[in-house]
């Protein structure tokens, strides 16, 4: 029962953030086509704008969280912003070993920084003090 239950939660923070995702870089992208401003800055203001789809959804649907929001907002919010802060770093060394700028980079970090939000978000973040919610 217990790999049916995990396979349940990586499915669902999946699905979760593939939708944040989605929110992220089209936003992103959207900010770099209208503005024309460098992709960091584009990354930030996407980053920002999709935190509420990963929060709320991986809250209530991947972690099915008990927790209160007083107390697991603040933790998911490092939580994101370690995830960002790979998702930079991995940006960074893009550019620098391109050479150049570009949105698609975006994408490519962001798929870095997954496995770090997953981990902290499942054990820290958004932890159940009783038993997983069926």
């Amino acid at each position: 029962m217990k790999v049916s239950f995990i396979n349940r939660e990586v499915a669902v923070f999946g699905v979760v953030g593939v939708a944040a995702t989605v929110a992220h870089y089209v936003i992103a992208n959207f900010v770099n086509s209208a503005f024309g401003i460098s992709i960091f800055w584009c990354n930030l203001i996407g980053f920002l704008c999709a935190f509420s789809v990963s929060y709320f959804g991986h809250y209530h649907l991947s972690f099915r969280s008990d927790a209160p929001h007083l107390k697991a907002l603040p933790k998911f919010g490092f939580t994101a912003l370690l995830g960002f802060l790979v998702n930079n770093a991995v940006l960074v060394v893009l550019v620098w070993g391109a050479g150049q700028e570009r949105i698609w980079f975006i994408a490519i970090a962001m798929v870095f920084s997954a496995g770090t939000v997953f981990t902290v978000s499942k054990f820290w973040s958004f932890a159940n003090h009783g038993a997983p919610k069926a």
